[in-house]
């Protein structure tokens, strides 16, 4: 058995369908399974059965549903613990720009649907100067890629 991240994608549904104006979700969940077409229909009964609801602005009930899978990943640990890596993402320049403060973190954060496409990343003051310095950058996380199984 493997361990693999599945990325769920959600969107807000009212009586009338998927309503595109309102907000969706990401769920990261852990799934165990023999390979990854058993991960895939696992990841897939695992966000069919994800259903929230929730009132809008107006007060309107909303259900967050299942849209599909953003990714599936198989975790290169053979079991999930402390510091395991259980998902990456390569961002195409300046990763920099992705850290944040620690208060602006969400586990510092009260849960609420963000409001506008603005998004606050409060001061980083932790990270040292970036400046035009750094030089060559190898893919980040290229080392945690396995190579694909081979089919002899």
């Amino acid at each position: 058995m493997s361990w693999y991240m599945a990325v769920i994608v959600r969107g807000s549904f009212t009586e009338a369908g998927l309503d595109r104006e309102h907000m969706g979700d990401l769920l990261y969940k852990l799934v165990e399974a023999p390979d990854a077409e058993a991960a895939f229909a696992k990841a897939v009964a695992l966000g069919e059965a994800a259903v929230d609801t929730y009132n809008d602005e107006e007060g309107a009930e909303m259900s967050l549903r299942y849209l599909g899978l953003a990714d599936l990943m198989e975790l290169t640990a053979s079991q999930p613990g402390d510091g395991v890596e259980v998902y990456s993402q390569a961002v195409n320049a300046k990763p920099w720009e992705r850290v944040r403060a620690k208060e602006a973190l969400t586990v510092f954060q009260p849960w609420e649907i963000p409001e506008g496409e603005e998004e606050d990343l409060g001061e980083v003051t932790e990270v040292g100067d970036v400046g035009d310095e750094i030089g060559e950058i190898a893919e980040p996380g290229a080392e945690r890629f396995r190579p694909p199984a081979r089919e002899d």
